[in-house]
């Protein structure tokens, strides 16, 4: 299983400001930390090929451009260093330079470290919820979709998805109509779970609905036959059904809304710095996508040309 996770953002990040500190700081740690949803990671291994698996790719490219932001900034600190307060020595790309003391109303540019990705693990919606909005990790992940919250903030959104219905592929439960007198299985805290309350309610359907904090039990309850479904995004659908086999089979749901995922995001971050970096990393990664397509149907063309 893989795990993933962002990890807490130093006090503040250099020439970012990303978090509501100094805009330059050498304080803290040098990790940010991410938490994912673990059942999500699991069913999303193949990398870069679902919203959750594409997950880690943006943080990633996300931490890079920040890194080359703080890269940038320190070599004009060294540059004119003679104009700062030297008090100590500090290595600096093989150099030999000076800093000075930071703290969190600290005005004066400092030297600040490279940042690197620290994942953890969380079980839950609220369990990863509690997690950031205490700033224990910066950022949360794992198929996170777009809601109004008081605890936390969401950036924008990455990947749209919707609500499907999965079950086991002999089934001909197709919709929401043909759930009635059924059990269903769906994520606790999760926005699947409000949808289809709520269409119950509406449509005053007779259904027994178990929510689960994680997707995983789901699974095994939907294997076992004690529920005949799960309402999940389409999304996480496709990666059981790719991890698991060809033993369940997923239905559109014709109510259900777009949606769209996103990070969820602590008080301390800087949101439109965040959004900022995100759009510069899905404009370059839909690039990649682009010159991939094109590449891959001129292969195709001087395959069937030979021909």
């Amino acid at each position: 299983m893989r795990k993933t996770g962002l990890a807490l953002l130093a006090m503040a990040l250099l020439g970012l400001g990303f978090f509501g500190y100094s805009r330059y700081t050498n304080s803290g740690s040098e990790n940010i930390t991410v938490g994912i949803l673990s059942d999500a990671a699991y069913y999303a291994e193949i990398k870069g090929k679902s919203a959750v698996g594409i997950e880690p790719v943006i943080l990633e490219e996300i931490v890079t451009l920040i890194n080359k932001d703080i890269e940038i900034s320190n070599k004009g600190i060294t540059e004119n260093k003679s104009k700062t307060e030297l008090v100590s020595d500090v290595k600096l790309e093989n150099k030999t330079t000076k800093e000075v003391p930071c703290h969190t109303n600290c005005k004066t540019k400092c030297i600040s470290k490279q940042k690197k990705i620290k994942y953890e693990s969380y079980n839950s919606i609220e369990s990863l919820t509690q997690a950031v909005k205490s700033n224990k990790i910066a950022i949360g992940a794992g198929a996170l979709t777009i809601r109004k919250s008081e605890d936390v903030r969401f950036s924008n959104g990455f990947e749209k998805v919707n609500q499907v219905i999965l079950t086991n592929i002999k089934s001909n439960l197709n919709s929401l109509i043909s759930l009635k007198g059924k059990k269903i299985g769906t994520q606790l805290g999760s926005t699947c779970e409000s949808f289809i309350k709520n269409e119950i309610a509406i449509k005053k359907l007779e259904i027994a609905v178990t929510s689960t904090p994680d997707i995983t039990t789901l699974v095994e309850m939907l294997k076992e036959n004690k529920i005949d479904a799960i309402i999940i995004d389409n999304t996480l659908a496709k990666d059981i059904i790719s991890k698991i086999g060809n033993i369940f089979v997923m239905f559109d749901i014709k109510e259900s809304k777009t949606e769209e995922y996103g990070f969820m995001l602590s008080k301390e971050i800087n949101l439109d710095d965040f959004n900022k970096k995100l759009s510069e990393v899905l404009i370059k990664q839909k690039s990649k996508d682009l010159k991939s397509t094109n590449s891959t149907k001129t292969s195709e063309k001087t395959i069937n040309t030979k021909k």
